[in-house]
């Protein structure tokens, strides 16, 4: 016949306690090494980054098709920067940049560049009797940094 007391069984709960206890720090350490990895360890900073500056001639597309809410007039652009795009390898040094490739927003440039390096853009505009405005070019890359 099998006793088991009152302190028979909290001595079983504790230990499970303890068990969930480690278990939930081995997971918060582990997640604590990837953030400190990421953040300072991966080399994925942009304080690390070498600024280079580049002064690219801008591109134009040219259209048929004058609509530009049509598919035609942003298949067109689509079809030219591919074209641009495959017959010159752009780095960061030398973009490919386009001035409003799909016609709706006059002010947009479209950038493209390929990098064996972890990199980013940071865009400055400047016109005489307005202010600077600097801004880092959104991408899919984790801290906007992509290859």
């Amino acid at each position: 016949m099998d006793h088991k007391t009152v302190s028979d069984k909290a001595g079983k709960t504790r230990r499970g306690r303890e068990k969930y206890y480690l278990a939930a720090l081995a997971v918060m350490a582990c997640l604590c090494v990837c953030f400190a990895y990421r953040a300072f360890g991966s080399g994925g900073s942009r304080q690390n980054a070498e600024q280079i500056e580049v002064d690219a001639d801008i591109k134009e597309i040219t259209h048929e098709e004058k609509n530009i809410y049509t598919e035609e007039y942003q298949e067109e652009a689509q079809d030219q920067i591919d074209e641009m795009k495959d017959t010159a390898d752009y780095t960061v040094d030398d973009p490919l940049l386009i001035r409003n490739p799909y016609g709706t927003n006059s002010t947009s440039v479209y950038y493209y560049a390929n990098s064996d390096h972890l990199s980013y853009v940071e865009c400055t505009i400047e016109a005489d009797g307005a202010e600077t405005i600097t801004e880092v070019l959104k991408n899919d890359g984790d801290d906007n940094l992509t290859l």
